[in-house]
């Protein structure tokens, strides 16, 4: 661990972290013990590739199955493994739970892959403050109100986008 801090993240992309330039990095992560948050874009390969490029899936899927072996996502290990879904298209995503328990599902039955929490990092940031349900709002929020921002909005206004 670092003196400064008792627990350290990193937030990645896993093409970017599997390609092939950084190998290194994986032992590294693992000696400190860092936390990894990590893009997948969707459990859909051509979703995917459609969206973040030809054969990012399949990097995607190697990087886990490396992480996976160094002991990150393991129930056994302290090395935690969180996923951030980042779906497109003109749809609400499904419950965090339901999502949650189909990504396990899916990657563990088609790739033995295993992973600590499907990360919602903006979870619990509500507006004003406080949870409203849609039924509430009487129309578009008030003039001045609170905006909902945490640490994970400099994910996005650091670069192009989430991820």
């Amino acid at each position: 661990m670092s003196p400064l801090s008792s627990r350290l993240m990193l937030r990645s992309n896993l093409s970017a972290l599997n390609d092939g330039n950084r190998d290194h990095l994986f032992e590294l992560l693992k000696s400190y013990g860092v936390i990894i948050v990590a893009s997948f874009p969707s459990l859909n390969e051509i979703q995917t590739d459609s969206r973040s490029g030809d054969g990012v899936f399949q990097i995607n899927i190697h990087a886990l199955k490396k992480l996976n072996a160094i002991g990150y996502g393991k129930p056994e290990s302290d090395l935690e493994l969180n996923l951030v879904s980042t779906p497109t298209g003109a749809f609400l995503p499904p419950a965090q739970i339901e999502a949650e328990k189909r990504f396990r599902q899916v990657l563990k039955d088609k790739w033995e892959i295993v992973f600590n929490h499907l990360f919602n990092l903006a979870r619990g940031l509500f507006m004003g403050g406080r949870k409203i349900h849609v039924s509430e709002m009487s129309g578009f929020p008030e003039a001045n109100s609170h905006i909902a921002t945490a640490d994970h909005c400099y994910t996005c206004t650091a670069g192009a986008g989430f991820t």
